[in-house]
Parts: structure tokens; C-alpha cells; sequence
């Protein structure tokens, strides 16, 4: 029986903000700025409605991690550092300059806080002061920014069985995922003419799975999969490093058996061995070591899942499916990782000393940047369902949706799967139709063009603004994301089995049922 489940969340808005050249963290000063005296409103419910100030850190404020996740903070995106320097390259030493921002929000309960005012407000008082024809500044968003959640259980992280049957579901129908996606989130680096070709950023599911097969048949790896198999590897050889610095086991010494199978003899560590370990036969450690050589040769999700399911503990978990760039991302629930932020602040409660050591939380990094905010409370709504679902799910309905049928069906829509979990918790009614839209060609071209109209001809940054919007609005267009999907389906990305669909029809009517623009 699953534990109770108390979803909170959390979100990283990655932009840039371009604007004069002054001190070091001129740009953070102006975001903080411009929501310091955001007040939060709801324009949907205002009769029921408090308004309040949004929660923000002193920007002068050293801030621990302790303190860091009860309001928003304002702080330099590191990974943008490039896309800055290709940015301050276009505006030729202007007088002008792009600075790399990540917007942290504070921790939400995800069904009892007023979550969708705070965050509209919040967006609405940067657009109000950046994207204004009248202001000096403009916030950008490309290709090279992103838009993270993380999902927790307040303090209490997720059970084992819960992460394990999220990151099934992604793997197995990970085709239907990319279609909620820009095109230029789909491989999980960027696009090739990007000055930073080759950077990973969110590993799509499958990756690890073929990068290993790869590596145990010999077949040449590119270098996204050559650079993941050495990430993973230095993490796997740290933590052995951590597991062997430990006391043996031994007489008396207290060890944890492995609670997955408690006659394996394997052992971890913090709870007392009850059983004396078992001595496997030559015959059965032998068909063990066949049946593992096998999956790590696979290519077929139907055993990727399989592999994941068998995990017996978070680091084993951790291990098969990535490291902090994958899309979904359980670094945080890794019990080593808690040792990480013991440096900064001596806990004063059970609760904060939780907080200090670990966020213990799933983080969704496949999203592209955004600060649309429609698109931003979807894309929550639709990442808290799933955990939801993971939670609740028992093996009848969790057999039913990783099915071989279902997951060797290329026709299966995002949509399509959302609504099959869609029993008995349920996704807010707007989201199908959302989704059914979100890539229309119509809506697309008239963002594009309300992104622009604020912006005039003589502004420095108009020609930089105008790339990057032509360009999210090639990779936001469906046919973009199904071709980059097809393509991907065609090289045999998701899986062996579905490289006979290169003849699928262009004009997208194989996607039904779901409805485009």
C-alpha cells in the first residue's frame, strides 16, 4: 500500500535578459527588482481572493539552502553562459548586454496553495517591466533555455515503487511525451547550427538504455552517447568509492539486507542483516549474469522497463536511467547526494534538517523555456498527475499501460496516453484542448507576432529578438516536432521496433485523435 502523498513543487525559469552594460549581476538586480513590489492577484476569482506581496529574498541576502526554498530568488543561470556570449556577439559591443537568469519560484503545495495567480502575477510584473516598447530592457528565451520543475512529497521523497513506475511510463511511451515538446527538446542536445552543438542538457529516457546496448555490442557511439556513458561511469565508480570506504560487514556489524529480495545475500547500509546471506548455485548465478548481459544488449523498451522494475534500491535506479541532465531527473532522491549541503547551516528542526540535506525531488528538465503563462501552469498540472499516478498505480493498471501492444503502438498521441491514466484522478478539463492547439500554426504566428509588436525596428535588440522568435517558432510548429519524432522513430531512437515508420504521412493524420490548428 502506497504512503500518503502530499505533492508540492517548485519551478527554474531560465532567460536572458538583455540590457545596458553595467556592474556584474545588473541583469539579477533588475528581475529582482521588478518583482519586488509584485502583489498577487487572481483575475479569475477576485471576490475570493486575498492579494498578497509575492515572497521574495532580500537580493543583498546571502541565502542557504535552508532557507532557499520558502521564497523566490533571482539568480545567474550558468548554463546560459554561452548563449550570453553568442548574444553580446550580435550586439556588436553596444553598449548592451545579455544577462543569463534563473527565476527560482518558491515551494507550492501543489492543492492548496493559489500556485497559478502567484506565478501569473509573477510573469505579468516581468512582461509589465522588460517587454514594453517604452523600457530599455527585453527578456529572451531560445532554444538554450529551459523550464524545470521539481516535484516532491514535501519532505518525505517518494517511495522506491513510485519513481520506478514513473520512469517506466516515460520510457515506455517516451515517442508520446516528445510530441508535448518543442522540436528542439526531442534529442536531448541542441540543434546543430547552435554555437553549443553537442551540450546535454535533458537525455531523453532512452538514451542510457541504447548508449549501454551500444557499448556491449560494439557498435561506434556518437559523441552525446560516448559523453553520457562517461558521466554515468565516473558516478557509479564515486559511489562505489563511498560504498567501499565503509566498514565490512561482518559478525555483528549492522547492515541492510536488500528489502527487494531479502535471500539475495546482498546487503546496504543503516539497518541490521536478520537472515544469514545465500550462497547462489553456479546454475542460478549464471542464468542472473546471462539475463543481465542480455538487457544491457537490449534495444526494446519492453525490456527497458523490465530493467527498471528490477532495480532494488535509488542509486541502482539512478544509475540505469542518467544523471542530473536527464529529463527526469532522480539525483536528488539518491541518499549519498544528502551530504552535499551539511556545509552550510547547523538544522534547527526535524524538518528543516530534511530540507538542508536533500529537495528530494523528481526534476522534469525537458521543457523548453518559457514565460507564457498558460504553458507554464500545463505543463505543472500535467507533471503532478504523473506523479500522482506513479503513486497510485498498482500492478493491474500499471501492467495495462506498459502493455507490449500499447507501447509498440506508434499512433498513440500524448493526449491519447494522458487519458488512459485518467482513472480515477483526472487531468483539469482545459488541458486536452490545450494540448490540441498548443502547436497550431495560427496560434504560433500570432504570439510570434504579439512578440514582436512591443518592440521597435530602431531598438538594439530588435534583430536579435526577431532570430530567436523565427526560431522558436520553427521548433514550436508540428510539423517540426513530427518530423523530429519520425526521424527519430525511423533511426530506431525509441527502440528497435519502431523503424518501419519512415512511410507515415506528413500532413500528421496518423496522430489522431488528437485535433491541430
Amino acid at each position: 500500500m502506497a504512503g500518503p502523498l502530499n505533492l508540492t513543487f517548485g519551478v527554474e525559469l531560465e532567460f536572458v535578459l538583455l540590457g545596458k552594460t553595467k556592474a556584474e549581476q545588473y541583469g539579477q538586480l533588475e528581475v529582482w527588482k521588478a518583482i519586488h513590489d509584485c502583489i498577487v492577484t487572481d483575475d479569475q476569482e477576485p471576490s475570493r481572493f486575498s492579494s498578497y506581496p509575492v515572497p521574495l529574498h532580500d537580493e543583498t541576502t546571502y541565502v542557504t539552502p535552508i532557507q532557499s526554498f520558502s521564497k523566490w530568488q533571482v539568480a545567474e543561470e550558468a548554463a546560459l553562459e554561452v548563449a550570453t556570449r553568442y548574444n553580446n556577439n550580435a550586439l556588436c559591443n553596444s553598449g548592451y548586454e545579455a544577462y543569463p537568469i534563473e527565476l527560482i519560484s518558491r515551494v507550492f503545495e501543489y492543492h492548496t496553495d493559489h500556485w497559478q495567480a502567484e506565478i501569473a502575477s509573477v510573469l505579468d510584473a516581468l512582461h509589465s517591466r522588460f517587454n514594453q516598447p517604452s523600457s530599455e530592457f527585453r527578456m529572451l528565451i531560445d532554444e538554450r533555455c529551459g523550464f524545470h520543475v521539481h516535484v516532491g512529497n514535501r519532505t518525505a521523497g517518494f517511495p522506491l515503487q513510485t519513481v520506478k513506475n514513473l520512469l517506466q511510463l516515460v520510457t515506455a511511451h517516451e515517442h508520446c511525451f516528445d510530441e508535448l515538446h518543442s522540436a528542439g527538446r526531442i534529442s536531448g542536445k541542441y540543434e546543430t547550427d547552435c554555437t553549443i552543438d553537442g551540450s546535454r542538457y535533458c537525455d531523453p529516457p532512452s538514451a542510457g538504455f541504447i548508449a549501454r546496448a551500444k557499448s556491449a555490442t560494439g557498435e561506434s557511439s556518437g559523441y552525446m552517447e560516448s559523453s553520457l556513458l562517461a558521466a554515468w561511469h565516473r558516478d557509479s565508480l564515486r559511489r562505489s568509492a563511498e560504498r567501499s570506504s565503509e566498514p565490512p560487514a561482518g559478525i555483528g556489524s549492522k547492515t541492510l539486507v536488500n528489502t527487494g529480495d531479502k535471500t539475495s545475500g546482498t546487503v546496504r547500509r543503516n539497518e541490521r542483516a536478520t537472515t544469514e546471506p545465500v550462497t547462489e548455485t553456479g546454475a542460478s548465478k549464471s542464468a542472473k549474469e546471462k539475463e543481465l548481459h542480455d538487457q544491457k544488449r537490449s534495444k526494446l523498451p519492453t525490456v527497458w522497463v523490465q530493467s527498471i522494475q528490477r532495480a532494488p534500491d535509488f542509486e541502482k535506479l539512478h544509475d540505469l536511467c542518467g544523471d542530473s541532465s536527464s529529463a527526469y531527473n532522480i539525483s536528488n532522491l539518491v541518499p549519498h547526494n544528502k551530504q552535499r549541503f551539511q556545509r552550510f547551516a547547523i538544522p534547527d528542526s526535524v524538518e528543516e534538517y530534511e530540507i538542508l540535506n536533500s529537495k528530494k525531488t523528481v526534476e522534469f528538465r525537458q521543457h523548453q523555456g518559457s514565460l507564457r503563462k498558460r504553458e507554464i501552469s500545463a505543463w505543472i498540472e500535467v507533471v503532478c498527475f504523473l506523479m500522482e499516478w506513479a503513486h497510485w498505480a498498482n500492478s493491474k493498471r500499471l501492467a495495462g499501460i506498459l502493455d507490449p501492444t500499447l507501447i509498440m503502438d506508434a499512433s498513440l498521441t500524448a493526449v491519447a496516453l494522458l487519458q488512459k491514466l485518467e482513472d480515477p484522478r483526472r487531468l483539469p478539463a482545459w488541458i486536452s484542448s490545450y494540448y490540441g492547439t498548443k502547436w497550431g500554426a495560427n496560434l504560433i504566428e500570432s504570439e510570434s507576432r504579439e512578440a514582436m509588436a512591443s518592440l521597435e525596428q530602431s531598438s538594439p535588440f530588435y534583430n536579435i529578438v526577431d532570430e530567436a522568435t523565427k526560431r522558436q517558432q520553427t521548433l514550436r510548429s508540428w510539423k517540426h516536432i513530427q518530423g523530429k519524432v519520425r526521424a527519430k522513430m525511423g533511426r530506431g531512437g525509441y527502440g528497435g521496433h519502431f523503424k518501419t515508420v519512415e512511410s507515415r504521412p506528413e500532413d500528421g493524420s496518423w496522430i489522431e485523435p488528437m485535433s491541430y490548428v
